[in-house]
């Protein structure tokens, strides 16, 4: 599998971030209780400033040979 990247004139301009934002309003408003996602490590402090607190290396997330961190944002 090829790694996909974001092509370099539409990095930084915080599209990731719209998403995300876009993806806890809909769960808010469907009535979750929150949400759950896995990241690696690098990424850990980018989903804490969306709220989304790491509860540590996931046991169930072995994609690619990588170490996945499971984060949660709870409502």
């Amino acid at each position: 599998m090829t790694h996909k990247q974001t092509l370099p004139d539409y990095r930084k301009h915080g599209y990731a971030g719209q998403l995300i934002q876009c993806a806890i309003k809909d769960a808010r408003e469907q009535g979750r209780k929150g949400l759950v996602l896995t990241c690696k490590e690098k990424l850990i402090k980018y989903y804490a400033k969306f709220s989304f607190v790491d509860e540590g290396v996931s046991d169930k997330s072995t994609h690619g040979n990588a170490v996945w961190h499971q984060m949660r944002l709870t409502f």
